[in-house]
Parts: structure tokens; sequence; C-alpha cells
């Protein structure tokens, strides 16, 4: 108890020097207090080393050495240590990638009720991160991190229960969830409030309190919550009509990168609509909302090379940004890329691949795909059109996968 009692004054101590608590703020200091601390095997001592070595906290960065005392911390039941250990452990730091330890060490504090331990197990088992996939353990354990207040779960839980996996499709818990991360100022919840009231989920559209939530998340920077004001102000939905104020949320929304503002702005710039028209930033800005895979901006800049009808690599670049998009399920980009393979634009010639996505288009749609699925039918090699189902039904398949996984 002696020890126990020292190492709980030193690790007070520790933290005095670390916050500049009456004492001048010394980081070496603190760092030389926890490890005495520690050394008196007071856990949470040693976890605040670990953290030390961890950040470059008073020492020079060891992530093998935070490991090391985490771990320490973590055989003493000490939570804080387990979920550091866990994540260590998780993403590789300080150690190899071990999903199945980090399993074990976040099992172990999320039984003694630590919130976020809770959460990261959860998303481990929706994503099969070292266990078999399994959306009910995912929903328990996001439930048991929600019901605490943690609001990642509580939106992760409101997520589930809107999308139907894991749970039956709960429209008024999926509200109720994302609402109470939301009024904790979790701007993804903010957001993704402002969508259901938006949207009419579960009730009618209610677009001024979707307004109220988006401007909360847009507040802080959230840029799809930026270009969703942008385009409120553009359709006069919840508030007036207003084109420089949607402008403004456009950019705004364009600087942090969302693909959708860069891709409406790209529109306004080459069109004139609104803004002065300039071809050149408006090509750049396709071109960015491209490269973060906005299937429409890929497809488009796919034509765009189609049409300046440049020899060589522009075709191959055309080729290259209508596979990114068709890869994604837009129809259009699997007609165009299937016109590619059937004359050989930009890739080889290849009657299987030009059937496959082909039919894909049509599958989703498209009326000229369909027309012209009839006639390759009528005169493709059987071999081919052998060929072509086995490759729709791959590229349906991938197209599939990337669209369920969860993130």
């Amino acid at each position: 108890m002696a020890e126990q009692g020292n190492g709980e004054a030193a690790y007070r101590l520790g933290r005095r020097y670390r916050d500049g608590r009456g004492v001048t703020r010394n980081l070496k200091l603190a760092m030389i207090w926890f490890e005495r601390g520690a050394k008196y095997n007071y856990a949470p001592a040693q976890y605040r080393l670990g953290n030390c070595y961890a950040d470059g906290i008073g020492c020079l960065r060891d992530t093998q050495a935070a490991l090391r005392w985490y771990l320490v911390a973590a055989e003493q039941n000490y939570a804080p240590a387990q979920v550091a250990a866990a994540w260590c452990f998780q993403t590789g730091t300080g150690t190899d990638c071990d999903p199945a330890q980090a399993i074990i060490w976040y099992s172990a504090a999320a039984n003694s009720g630590n919130a976020i331990a809770q959460f990261n197990l959860g998303e481990m088992y929706a994503r099969g991160d070292g266990v078999d996939r399994d959306f009910l353990a995912a929903l328990r354990h996001y439930r048991n991190s929600a019901e605490q207040g943690y609001k990642k779960a509580q939106l992760n839980l409101s997520l589930m229960y809107a999308s139907g996996v894991g749970a039956a499709r709960d429209p008024i818990a999926a509200r109720e969830w994302c609402q109470r991360a939301a009024e904790q100022g979790y701007d993804k919840a903010q957001y993704n409030l402002g969508l259901m009231l938006s949207s009419g989920y579960g009730q009618r559209p209610d677009f001024e309190e979707a307004y109220d939530w988006f401007m909360q998340a847009a507040r802080q920077g959230f840029a799809k919550a930026e270009y969703c004001l942008g385009m409120m102000y553009l359709g006069g939905q919840g508030v007036p009509y207003d084109v420089h104020l949607a402008i403004e949320w456009l950019e705004r929304a364009a600087a942090h990168d969302d693909a959708k503002a860069q891709y409406q702005l790209a529109f306004m710039l080459e069109s004139g609509e609104h803004i002065a028209q300039d071809n050149e930033r408006a090509l750049a800005l396709r071109h960015r909302a491209a490269e973060q895979g906005h299937p429409k901006a890929q497809y488009e800049l796919g034509r765009m090379y189609i049409k300046q009808a440049l020899a060589g690599q522009s075709h191959q670049d055309a080729a290259k940004w209508y596979e990114r998009a068709a890869m994604q399920g837009y129809h259009r980009a699997q007609y165009a890329l299937g016109i590619c393979y059937a004359k050989g634009v930009g890739v080889a010639k290849d009657a299987a691949n030009a059937y496959s996505w082909m039919s894909l288009a049509a599958e989703n749609g498209l009326r000229k795909a369909q027309y012209r699925i009839d006639k390759i039918e009528r005169n493709i090699d059987p071999d081919a059109l052998r060929a072509g189902r086995r490759l729709a039904a791959t590229y349906r398949s991938r197209i599939a996968e990337q669209r369920n996984g969860v993130s």
C-alpha cells in the first residue's frame, strides 16, 4: 500500500508538471515523475509514461517502449491502458499488426465498461477485423457505448437502424440516436440529422430544422454540411433563394475538398450560370472531384478527353476515367467504357469486355445500352459471349462489394 501511495503521489506531481498547475510547465519533469510512479507499479503512472513515449513528451518518441508500459498497466486491468495497447496491436504501432490481440484487449476494457473500447469493438466486428464479421455483435457493442453517451457510437447505432444492418430498420430510433450525438456537438451527426430532416426520413421533410443542423456542422468546417447549405440557398429550400450565399457556401465546401461542391461549382463555372464563366477553373475543379471519386466528374473527364480527339495518352486517360466511374455503378460510364472496348479506343479491342460493360449499363436502365446489347448478342462469337457474361458477373459483384462495404 505504501508503494501504491508513493506511486500515486509521483503520478499526481507528474500531472501537475505536464499541465502547469501550481508549477512551471515542464514536460521533462512530468515524464520523470510518471516514470517514478510507474516503478512503484501504479497503473495510471505506467499508462501516462506510455503516453509520453508514444507522443515524445519529455523524451524521444519510442512506440515500442510505449506499448511495453501500456501492457504493464493493462495487466493490472487499467482500462485506458488496455484500450491503448489494443490500438497499438490494431494499427501495428510499436509492434506487428495483430487484430486478434487488439480484440482481446478491447474486450477486457469493454467488459469493465470502457465506452471507447466498446465502440472500437463494434467497429472491428462491423468490418470483420480480427473476428468474423458480425453486425449483431457490432450493434451490441455500439449500444453499450452509446448508452454511456459516447457520441461516435450513438451515430453508428443511428446509421445501423437507418440502414437495417444488424437491426430492423427503425427510422425513429435512427433519428433519436443521431440527435443525441448531434446535441453533443458532433459535426458528422449534425450533418446526418440534417440529411434525415431534409429528405423526410420517416417523417415529412422539415427543411428549416435541417438548415439549423447543417449550419451547426458547417460552422465547425464540416464540408458536406457546407455543400448542403449551398444547395439549399441555390434551391430556396428552408431559406430564401440567395445565389450569392449559395456560391459562398459551395466555395467553402470545395476548399475543404468536398467533391460534390467541386463538381457543382465546375458546372456553374463552365456554363456561366450565376457566376462568371471560367473554363480553366471549371476543369481544375472537375479534376479534383474526379480524383476524389465523384463518378459524374470522372465520366465527364473521360468525355472531355474523347472530344478533344487527342491521340494516344488522352484516349487512354478517357478509358481510365470511364472505368473508375463504371466501377461505382454509373451507367453512362459503363456504356461509354463498353464502346471503348468495342472500338478499341484507349484500350485493346475486346468483345467480351464490351459486352460485359454494356450489359451492366443496360441492367442499370440505360435504354441505348439495351439496344446495343441486343445487337451485340446477334453478332458476337459464342465464346466471347460466355466470357462477357462471366466478366459482367465479376464486375457486378465488385461493384456491390464496394457499395455495401462498411467503413
